[in-house]
């Protein structure tokens, strides 16, 4: 039974309030996923909703929809809400959309997930006295804009310190940008931490390319491998640290 609809969806099904308040919500929505959505508890993002299956005049009958049951305090699934996200003109423009819109979710929780809590310092497990002196280190190093160098066999997870340093300290709000150093070809190292302008040298792509340094700037930069680093990118790498800053004349003179 419908116990509450705003009038612009009512318009949007061709009814009134007075007239769908109280009754069965397949009677107002023949084809509705809803009493489903209630008696099976879980939800829907990005849904198509199609009020009606003629071909006919029914252009304006096409939604893409939220729909979720409602829970009260004890888990219980006391009722189910649904939400019109877009109306649109026709099927195809909504399965692109749903499309999108799916790709949009994938992504946000892509990001979510690689910048969530999971890399703080309290998820990494460890016991030792060395630990215990790394992790209280760590903590230290967040609280600070200072480079850090973490030191370590391969596989020791200097990444997860890295991650969980960042996610401790003011920055955690500003990307996390990693780079393994061993795994790019050399001449091809610079532009990739430093960037490029147009016109920089052939083949460069058209507006340029930002460097790991820019995009990440005001957050965490993690250079791994960085003992592979060519001699010479080292020497540059340390007069970046040392100045804090990326000259246009280096960028000019790739």
């Amino acid at each position: 039974m419908i116990t509450d609809i705003n009038e612009q969806y009512c318009q949007y099904l061709k009814t009134t309030r007075e007239y769908a308040i109280g009754r069965s919500i397949a009677e107002i929505i023949p084809n509705t996923k809803m009493i489903d959505i209630v008696n099976y508890a879980y939800q829907e993002e990005g849904a198509i909703l199609r009020l009606s299956e003629k071909s006919d005049d029914d252009s304006d009958r096409i939604f893409l929809v939220n729909r979720s049951a409602v829970y009260d305090e004890n888990h219980n699934v006391i009722a189910g809400v649904a939400q019109v996200k877009f109306r649109l003109q026709t099927l195809d423009s909504a399965k692109k959309l749903m499309r999108k819109y799916s790709e949009y979710e994938f992504y946000r929780e892509e990001y979510r997930s690689r910048n969530s809590s999971q890399y703080s310092f309290d998820k990494i497990v460890g016991n030792s006295p060395r630990f215990a002196e790394d992790q209280k280190a760590g903590y230290k190093a967040a609280k600070t804009m200072f480079p850090v160098l973490l030191t370590g066999e391969t596989g020791t997870g200097k990444e997860v310190f890295a991650n969980a340093i960042h996610n401790n300290g003011e920055q955690r709000e500003k990307p996390m940008v990693s780079i393994n150093c061993a795994a790019i070809p050399n001449e091809l190292l610079e532009s990739e931490l430093f960037g490029y302008e147009e016109g920089a040298f052939t083949g460069a792509k058209k507006g340029g390319k930002k460097g790991k340094f820019e995009l990440a700037s005001g957050g965490t930069l993690f250079l791994d491998e960085i003992g592979d680093m060519p001699l010479g990118m080292q020497a540059k790498l340390l007069r970046v640290l040392q100045e804090k800053e990326i000259s246009k004349y280096e960028l000019q003179k790739r």
